[in-house]
């Protein structure tokens, strides 16, 4: 059951007494949803979107994990990472509570963030907001036509209240923050079930997929097994034919045995040629038992592999299941897939990257989910220079650093239009604060720029288009 308001506003109190000045650090996307700061060693903050019941409490159980890689967990890493805490209060008399922070900007000077946990049954939801309380990242964005719209550089509005609620505890009732947090860590182990069935969805379907398929291949070789072993005898059906050849007239349609059972004979067919494809027919028979038998056991040994995985998977820990993953990934083409958000993002998604002969990085995109990954997720900074061509659709190109020599804006110009199909042509230059999201992927709209003409691509810049690789998303 989701915590009442009553119960939140004490718990924000002890939140902000027990959280004051203390650091956010180690933020790891534990579940889909489920995201976990440490705060001082041994205790994490555990903001759960998850299921009916969202909360935020402090874990003394939860374990150190690897974070689920997601663009809104790498925005949130990057702006809130050793942020520290002000103050933990509610937000418009509701099941929202608002963390004020103080983190460190671009410019090492300390910034405001505040970041707010609605804790809405129905669909609860983390939004980071800058100093004027306007949206950086939602972990569900909104979209234009909703009825409360979260879209990046809007204000933000929290969410309607459904009815007023009690401005304190009723009478009897009692909240004790040490209590309400250990209820919430009896429910991590399913968040770490959870966990390892998203991280490891891939090893799960294919045990699945691969122990359903391999029951169906056992019960086939079985039927043929049984009916390659119907005409094992059928030589002796040849050998009937030519022992009373004179008496046995094809065109009947069958033949009557010594003991009264009718055999089948090709009424197209001479005696003679029935009794040879009786023969034939015996033959391949052995041979197709004695293959069926193989492929049979095979399947069995196949089957058993995937039944001890399927039941190894259900207890093992993320050590063994990364062994198992390595081990059995290429068999389920199980490459494990990046994510954006709360979606799954594949590698296609992701923006090429090289580097310029001072190691400067220049990274672009070739489609429109790379662009806006690029320039709406990867890259934000505000003063890193940004590059597209002046009029059409093309490429986004980012040069990962502040004031780059004129040199490495025109390199960086080249590589947008070879990365958008052009030979030469005009292109925009700003920087990244004067560009935002339009309402499609890939879509930018830009306040200010100015042009720079390229009437030739270099082979420098050709060079280093062919060379450039996938950017790598590290944790």
């Amino acid at each position: 059951m989701a915590i009442p308001y009553s119960a939140l506003l004490l718990e924000a109190e002890a939140l902000s007494e027990r959280l004051a000045r203390r650091r956010l650090s180690r933020l790891a996307e534990v579940a889909r949803g489920v995201f976990s700061f440490s705060v001082e060693k041994g205790e994490k903050l555990v903001l759960s979107l998850f299921g009916v019941s969202p909360a935020v409490y402090l874990s003394s159980t939860l374990p150190d994990v690897e974070s689920l890689p997601s663009s809104f967990y790498l925005y949130l890493r990057k702006e809130c990472q050793g942020a520290r805490v002000k103050k933990v209060s509610t937000v418009n008399g509701d099941r929202v509570l608002r963390f004020e922070l103080e983190a460190i900007g671009p410019t090492f000077k300390p910034i405001a963030l505040s970041l707010i946990a609605e804790l809405v049954p129905s669909k609860p939801n983390l939004i980071l907001l800058d100093e004027e309380d306007k949206v950086l990242i939602a972990y569900r964005m909104g979209s234009f036509g909703a009825g409360r719209m979260l879209l990046r550089g809007m204000l933000y509005e929290p969410p309607e209240k459904r009815k007023e609620a009690p401005a304190s505890l009723a009478e009897g009732e009692r909240f004790s923050l040490a209590e309400y947090c250990a209820e919430q860590e009896k429910g991590e182990a399913a968040i770490l079930e959870r966990r390892k069935r998203e991280k490891y969805k891939p090893l799960f379907d294919l045990a699945k997929r691969k122990v359903k398929s391999g029951k169906k291949k056992v019960a086939i070789l079985e039927e043929d097994k049984k009916e390659a072993e119907s005409h094992l005898n059928d030589g002796d059906y040849g050998n009937f034919i030519y022992t009373n050849l004179e008496s046995i007239d094809p065109r009947s349609g069958s033949m009557t045995l010594d003991d009264g059972r009718k055999i089948p004979l090709n009424p197209l067919k001479s005696a003679t040629e029935n009794a040879e494809a009786f023969f034939r027919r015996a033959k391949k028979s052995k041979v197709a038992v004695a293959l069926s038998e193989q492929n049979r056991q095979k399947a069995e040994r196949e089957l058993a592999e995937y039944e001890e995985l399927q039941q190894s998977i259900q207890t093992a820990d993320e050590e063994l299941m990364d062994e198992l993953m390595a081990r059995y990934g290429e068999k389920g083409q199980a490459k494990s897939k990046k994510k954006k958000g709360g979606e799954l993002i594949s590698t296609a998604s992701l923006p090429y990257s090289c580097s310029l002969n001072d190691g400067t990085v220049v990274s672009f995109g070739k489609s429109a989910k790379q662009n806006d990954f690029l320039t709406f997720h990867l890259d934000t900074s505000p003063n890193h220079v940004w590059i597209h061509v002046l009029e059409g659709s093309g490429s986004h190109v980012m040069i990962r650093k502040s004031a780059p020599t004129d040199a490495e804006v025109q390199l960086a110009a080249e590589l947008c239009l070879l990365a958008s199909d052009y030979e030469d042509g005009e292109v925009m230059v700003t920087e990244r604060v004067n560009v935002r999201r339009g309402n499609v992927p890939g879509l930018a709209v830009v306040s200010t720029y100015r042009s720079y003409r390229i009437t030739h691509i270099t082979p420098e810049a050709k060079a280093l288009f062919q060379g450039a690789k996938k950017v790598a998303l590290k944790q």
